[in-house]
């Protein structure tokens, strides 16, 4: 019995040996498997960074920096507009449109009105229609701008702004901070307003109203400012400042009457709501022959205007800022910016004295032929392009440029 008892303690021994064994064994196992799996991990992972992947990436970082095609999708630009009923709408618009041409689209809203809200109702309307960039003018002052940006962010849509110039710096600070913020576009207002009292001067007016069609609008105090710096600089008389008429000829009609000085009317806001009725209260008061006038803007009835003598000038043309403005919000879009700091882009104004000028502009800008190729508006915002070549692109907008780009 004490054999058979020490027989039965040598076999647990053995198996509990035989046990811790196998223990040992599959944790063996497990942990060459947990090897393998880390050698594989390993292997992938260097498969992502030193093989074909790579390889893919490095293709698309050399095609974006090195003027190779980049991946240019579908898009579709929501413009945002005061007007087409007016000429300067309609162009603008019409420019905003030349872009199509690159495989999207287009689609104009019109505002109701000339306020904040009915600013912030278009951008929605175009978002709403599924727009991937949204392009505007602030011309209802720079308070429509945060909501509009905030709008854009909230929906992942891109925005660009022509024809204004930020200059709250808040404001200025928020956009800058927008990751879908592309940048502005706008002319040389100062120097616009600068230029248009010598021209007048040179035509011998010395007693100048300014007609100011806004109040804390940018573009706006500055073309006035730029005038009365003339005024000043050569020795004129500033007699008199409209301010935002509700009734332009009557405001112009009481100007004259006390004023008899005055000879040359400013305005600084459109042709067609501030220049033509002042053309009629100059006839109204009859001294027309004796008073100049000039304005910003093209309009419908300039040319009959022009030749007639009742208007001497008119800075205007400048519709490109929305065709270059949808450029630099294409580039960004597509993921290689032409705009990378966002930094305002100039245009060029045209100057029209003549009827032939308005000739050339409707022929040449505004005609049935866009005044760049695709091809052109593709080399502006290429690769190998940087935004001081844009710039200078644009800078070179005129009505000679785009004869001489065709060969005419």
């Amino acid at each position: 019995m004490e054999c058979v008892g020490e027989m039965k303690k040598l076999i647990s021994i053995i198996l509990i040996i035989m046990m811790i064994l196998g223990a040992v064994a599959c944790n063996s196992t497990k942990s060459n498997e947990s090897k393998e799996e880390v050698k594989e991990t390993e292997k992938k992972t260097d498969s992502d960074t030193d093989g074909e992947e790579v390889k893919e990436t490095e293709k698309k970082t050399d095609s974006d920096t090195d003027g190779e095609e980049v991946e240019r999708k579908p898009f579709k630009i929501g413009f945002s507009v005061w007007g087409t009923s007016d000429s300067h709408g309609r162009y603008v618009s019409q420019a905003a449109s030349w872009v199509e041409e690159l495989g999207g689209e287009v689609i104009v809203d019109v505002a109701q009105g000339f306020t904040i809200d009915a600013q912030v109702a278009s951008i929605e309307n175009l978002i709403q229609s599924g727009a991937d960039i949204v392009s505007f003018c602030a011309y209802s002052g720079e308070a429509v701008i945060p909501k509009i940006s905030e709008l854009a962010e909230k929906n992942e849509v891109y925005f660009v702004m022509w024809d204004t110039t930020v200059s709250d710096p808040a404001i200025q600070e928020m956009v800058d901070s927008n990751p879908y913020f592309v940048g502005t576009t706008n002319e040389g207002q100062f120097e616009a307003g600068y230029e248009t009292v010598e021209y007048l001067a040179e035509q011998g007016a010395t007693d100048f109203v300014i007609i100011k069609y806004a109040i804390g609008v940018a573009i706006c105090d500055e073309r006035v400012d730029g005038a009365s710096k003339a005024i000043d600089d050569l020795g004129l008389n500033l007699t008199y400042v409209i301010e935002v008429p509700e009734d332009t000829k009557k405001a112009v009609e009481d100007t004259l009457v006390n004023y008899p000085e005055v000879n040359a009317v400013v305005a600084v806001g459109g042709t067609a709501m501030y220049v033509t009725p002042s053309i009629q209260a100059i006839e109204s008061v009859g001294r027309k022959g004796e008073v100049l006038t000039s304005g910003f803007d093209f309009s419908d009835t300039m040319g009959a205007e022009l030749e007639a003598g009742d208007l001497s000038l008119v800075l205007g043309g400048h519709v490109v800022t929305t065709h270059f403005a949808n450029l630099m919000a294409l580039s960004a879009y597509w993921g290689d910016p032409i705009n990378p700091d966002k930094e305002q882009l100039m245009i060029p104004y045209l100057t029209v004295t003549s009827p032939e000028d308005i000739d050339n502009f409707n022929k040449y800008v505004v005609g049935d032929v866009p005044p760049y190729t695709p091809e052109e508006m593709l080399d502006s915002i290429s690769s190998d392009k940087t935004f001081d070549d844009f710039q200078k692109i644009a800078m070179e907008y005129s009505i000679e440029d785009v004869i001489s780009r065709r060969g005419e």
